[in-house]
């Protein structure tokens, strides 16, 4: 029924192309019939393929079965010849062992006769000798010995004859034994003529098979050329919009029903292994029989090899008929050991056998349970299968968005790069530039430092300078007082002549630096007199104290500059280390950046024009001189970085999970 379905579809197939080249387009009910016979065609295959490997399963492991039971028989063949030569060798002993008897029964005929002779002379010529009666006392005594052994002998003959009817008795045991074992063999050797017509039967089965795949195949081929010129044409026709449409309806469909149908197929899974387990559990049963079976197969040839050695050792001591006679108790009791045991394992090879075919029994019913399992999965398998198909052109169709995408994003990566590059070259330069002026700088304030520790210095000599010149002021208005004070009435207030030799030469010594000192020098020249009241006195003070408190401020002020100088200097080094780190660790981001770019971009970024982008750049890159301009310009920078390394993240992310789902459907 199948391979003519399956050529009747192929006369469909066929009749369908040579229609479609006649016609310019295909309605949509021949594209959906034509779409439906390709997935029946393929689930048909796949149902072909998975029956062709169960059965290739199943003859794979006909023949270790069949090697099992092969062996099985060998090894049950091998102890019943092996039991055959041990009874042939107590047959032969048993042969052997009445010539003795027959001997030792002969003997003691003798022996009677001799002890009636001897009566009978005795009766017939009696003495009263003390020799003879001494004579007669010992014949009689002998004669009671030989009685004595005459009556052991003929309890060890009688023994010897039990044991021989026991061995008889076990010797037809073994013998049905045997036959039994026959009968087994004769049953094994059927079964394997059964596996061998079976494995016969499957390998026909799946050359059918395979001839019927080639065919369908064929067939699917033919099928698959038609439905692309099908394709080809729908997209042509603006009709075919509306069946995509639909057709993406039916996919969401699917998709509802493949997760129902997944949920089935796991439950089927499950169901399955549970019966796995049973069947597992069965065959470990019968490896335990089995076991069990071999286990006391060995302790009857220890056994054996013990009534064995037993049996040597009775050959040593047959001299002693005593020991003979106890030995061969101990062979009856080992004799009836043996049966009961063969009784044993007879009984434990009939439980074997019930219980083989119980599970046989139950390993039919499992394989039935299978079966439908396997078909209510090869349904949801084809139902999986026509979801896997429209999956699969959905993913080829994002895989082409997504290869533009990635087009377009190594693009864009590639011009925000190169400006990258160039704003970092730019950001260099400004570094340069700031350099040179911060060495212009530092050169500015050294030779400022110079010029404020020599005007230092020179202040530091002036004063000296004013406070000697005030020390003198303060003599000469001591000498003007005492001589205003001491002097006469008639006298002017008033310092008159010209100054002495050596206070001229220390006026013209001494630079004209301050106003007030000269306040107490009279001129060499002018030979005025000028009188100092107690006012000058005081004004020439207040203006000397005056002078130094503005020169203390002067100081005070080149100090403050002095360290505001310093401290601007430290945070200018300060600002050129950060900037040079933010630089080092910008590039390093901008080359990890470059190794790990991905190969996909996202919907959402490429939203986004390069213009805007560029435009962002370059507001990022219009930099003041300031450092506050430049850490504002580093933030940008890092938060713009830290955005597109999260993007590709997420599109790395994004592009792994569909690759994950095409590769698992």
């Amino acid at each position: 029924m199948d391979v003519e379905k399956t050529n009747v579809l192929g006369d469909n197939a066929v009749n369908g192309r040579d229609s479609g080249t006649v016609e310019t387009t295909l309605s949509a009910g021949e594209f959906q019939r034509l779409q439906e016979q390709l997935l029946e065609l393929r689930n048909r295959n796949y149902e072909l393929i998975e029956e062709n490997k169960r059965q290739q399963n199943y003859i794979n492991v006909l023949p270790s079965k069949s090697n099992d039971t092969l062996n099985f028989a060998s090894k049950v063949i091998s102890q019943c010849e092996y039991l055959e030569k041990q009874l042939k060798e107590k047959e032969s002993e048993q042969k052997s062992s009445p010539t003795n008897g027959i001997y030792v029964i002969s003997q003691c005929e003798y022996l009677e006769k001799q002890l009636k002779e001897k009566e009978s002379e005795q009766k017939s010529s009696p003495t009263n000798d003390p020799s003879n009666a001494e004579g007669v006392k010992g014949c009689v005594d002998r004669s009671d010995d030989l009685k004595k052994e005459i009556c052991h002998l003929k309890d060890i003959i009688a023994e010897k004859d039990a044991l021989i009817s026991e061995i008889e008795k076990l010797k037809e045991d073994l013998i049905a034994a045997k036959r039994n074992y026959d009968e087994q063999i004769a049953e094994t050797k059927k079964q394997l003529v059964d596996v061998s017509t079976r494995l016969q039967d499957s390998r026909r089965c799946n050359e059918d098979l395979e001839t019927s795949l080639r065919t369908k195949n064929e067939e699917i081929a033919l099928l698959n050329a038609s439905v692309r010129d099908a394709q080809q044409r729908a997209e042509s026709s603006e009709a075919d919009r509306a069946l995509i449409q639909s057709l993406h309806k039916e996919v969401e469909e699917m998709r509802a029903q493949r997760d129902e149908w997944a949920k089935t197929r796991n439950e089927e899974t499950a169901k399955s292994s549970q019966l796995t387990d049973e069947v597992a559990t069965l065959r470990a049963s019968l490896q335990h029989s089995e076991i069990n079976w071999k286990k006391s197969f060995d302790k009857l040839r220890s056994e054996r090899d013990e009534l064995i050695n037993e049996k040597e050792e009775l050959l040593k001591t047959a001299t002693s008929v005593e020991s003979m006679g106890r030995e061969l108790e101990e062979c009856h009791t080992q004799l009836n050991e043996l049966r009961e045991k063969l009784q044993q394992t007879n009984a434990a090879l009939d439980t074997a056998n019930r219980a083989k075919e119980e599970l046989l029994a139950q390993l039919a019913e499992l394989q039935r349970s299978l079966q439908v399992a396997i078909d209510e999965k090869e349904m949801a398998v084809r139902s999986n299968e026509e979801n896997s198909k429209l999956l699969n052109e959905q993913l080829f169709a994002k895989q082409q968005k997504l290869e533009e995408l990635a087009r377009t994003n190594e693009a864009e990566i590639f011009v925000v790069t190169s400006e990258l590059k160039s704003a970092n070259s730019d950001l260099e330069m400004k570094i340069k530039e700031n350099e040179e002026k911060l060495k212009a700088k530092d050169q500015e304030m050294k030779i400022a430092l110079k010029k404020q520790s020599s005007m230092v210095r020179e202040l530091r000599r002036q004063v000296l300078q004013e406070k000697k010149r005030a020390e003198q002021a303060e003599r000469q208005l001591d000498e003007v007082l005492g001589s205003i004070i001491y002097g006469g009435g008639g006298r002017h207030f008033r310092v008159g002549g010209s100054p002495s030799n050596s206070d001229h030469a220390r006026g013209s010594a001494e630079p004209a630096s301050s106003v007030c000192s000269w306040a107490f020098i009279a001129d060499s020249d002018a030979n005025s007199v000028h009188t100092l009241d107690g006012e000058e006195s005081s004004c020439s003070a207040s203006v000397l104290e005056s002078d130094n408190a503005e020169l203390i401020a002067k100081l005070a002020l080149l100090q403050k500059k002095h360290s505001e100088t310093i401290d601007h200097l430290n945070m200018l080094e300060e600002e050129n280390v950060l900037l040079r780190k933010g630089i080092s660790e910008k590039n390093e981001l901008i080359a990890e950046w470059i190794r790990s770019r991905p190969l996909a971009g996202d919907l959402q970024s490429s939203s986004a024009s390069p213009s805007m982008r560029l435009r962002r750049v370059f507001d990022m890159v219009r930099v003041d001189e300031s450092a506050a301009d430049i850490r504002d310009m580093n933030r940008r920078l890092q938060r713009m970085l830290e955005e597109t390394l999260s993007k590709n993240l997420l599109l790395q992310k994004d592009i792994e999970l569909l690759l994950e789902k095409k590769d698992g459907k």
